[in-house]
């Protein structure tokens, strides 16, 4: 039997009685809003009636774009939806007192200034093979703020051949705070960071030349350009010429300081044998620290050259100083560090001095041999002038290892103490890789 269609209302609501007293509620109460001029959160106008029937409500932010060199926006800690790029940027010339980022990591960084004193070594902890040249300090201090000031989920912008030139950082914590890893974070992280360095392109452009601004420039401009150019000037960057020069050099350095606190935290029972070899063999014991750049002391390592182990050795140079047919055992961290002592050894018998040797360790003895023989250099601080020859990473390899040496020697004044002390249950970090054999991948869970 079918049933009366006037018998049964129609399901849908924009037909039905309830609807229309609902509709009527909402124009008298549209009516009564206008007299009083305001209208509470969480109501629509009535004009908005028809797409909330078809759609849930989506909640946007929205703002114009911020003027040619206009001040700092909001923080995107202060700004729900941070809806641009730039907010996530902290300027170096914006910092407190012009000179240092003003960002407070956990724990809090040293200052600037504490940081070079220590650097010059004055509780001699660094073997005087390794200590910080001077023409190097600058390098050095930036790797190190890379390694105990910036976690991996920010990003450094710098100048490549001068990377003491540093313009700021993208902080992209609250994005990944927010988000869960995916694809599509990653291409927004991406998008972000091509934005950031497009904007700060464009203001380094109008720097030295205010006719290329699109608007007159307010108070509030007028400041940041002063304060901008103030920063420049004291990286003796004050022309046309020499803004277009450093342009073409901007980078980006992921931070690894969460990184570099996983590898104290894996190397702390290894490390003592690793030095021990070295002073057997007459070496620095500062050299057992290079794993910290090579693998953070992952035992689990493997780079796409075939590179494995915390030493990060190739299966040429397996072969050749280890020897042994079973690809296993490469991965031994005594077993290779012996063998990188002996090969350290026959590198420093070849090159003037330990920086040039270490560098070969990264970038081949071949080629660091012809370009101290292109250049007429002995040194490998004055190979960072000729970074065509060894690209960035070698370029900087041997300021990372001097990085790296340094912040194991005073890990206590960098990291928190709680690293280095006992776990819940009782045992030491160290006592529990004592557990562990020497020849497995020393790689425990962060705590």
């Amino acid at each position: 039997m079918c049933r009366d269609s006037k018998a049964f209302p129609p399901r849908n609501l924009a037909s039905s009685s309830s609807y229309a007293l609902l509709k009527i509620a909402l124009v008298l109460f549209t009516v009564r809003v206008g007299l009083m001029g305001s209208v509470p959160a969480g109501f629509a106008p009535l004009s908005h009636l028809s797409a909330l029937e078809q759609s849930p409500p989506k909640l946007f932010l929205t703002r114009p774009p911020s003027p040619v060199l206009s001040s700092r926006p909001p923080s995107p800690r202060s700004s729900p939806g941070f809806p641009h790029a730039w907010d996530y940027f902290h300027a170096q010339w914006e910092a407190d007192g012009g000179n240092e980022i003003s960002i407070t990591p956990s724990p809090p960084s040293l200052s600037n200034e504490s940081l070079r004193y220590l650097l010059g070594d004055p509780h001699s902890r660094l073997d005087r093979e390794l200590e910080v040249p001077e023409t190097l300090k600058a390098r050095v201090l930036f790797w190190v703020e890379i390694y105990t000031v910036f976690n991996s989920r920010m990003k450094v912008l710098h100048d490549r051949d001068n990377p003491e030139i540093l313009y700021g950082y993208i902080d992209f914590n609250p994005l990944m705070q927010a988000e869960r890893p995916s694809r599509t974070l990653e291409r927004k992280m991406k998008r972000i960071e091509r934005e950031i360095k497009a904007e700060l392109k464009r203001r380094l452009e109008n720097a030295f030349s205010p006719r290329k601004a699109r608007h007159s420039p307010s108070q509030a401009d007028a400041m940041d350009t002063i304060r901008w150019r103030a920063f420049l000037a004291t990286h003796q960057i004050t022309s046309e010429k020499q803004v277009r020069e450093h342009e073409k050099k901007l980078r980006s350095q992921s931070g690894q300081a969460d990184m570099f606190e996983k590898a104290l935290y894996r190397s702390q029972t290894l490390l003592p044998k690793m030095e021990e070899v070295f002073r057997e063999h007459g070496l620095p014991a500062g050299l057992a620290h290079i794993p910290f750049v090579e693998s953070s002391f992952d035992g689990r390592a493997y780079s796409r050259a075939g590179a494995r182990g915390i030493w990060q050795f190739t299966n040429r140079a397996a072969r050749e100083f280890i020897g042994r047919k079973n690809r296993r055992e490469w991965s031994d961290p005594l077993l290779q560090t012996e063998c990188a002592a002996h090969m350290l050894m026959h590198y420093r018998s070849v090159f003037p001095d330990w920086g040039t040797t270490v560098t070969s360790y990264n970038s081949g003895v071949g080629r660091v041999s012809k370009l101290l023989q292109r250049y007429g250099e002995t040194r490998a601080e004055d190979l960072t002038h000729h970074g065509r020859g060894l690209g960035f990473a070698g370029q900087n390899y041997y300021a990372e290892f001097l990085a790296a040496n340094f912040i194991a020697s005073y890990r206590t004044e960098l990291f928190s103490p709680d690293l280095f002390q006992e776990k819940n249950d009782g045992r030491s970090i160290a006592g529990a890789l004592d557990e562990q054999s020497d020849s497995a991948c020393l790689v425990l869970p962060f705590r």
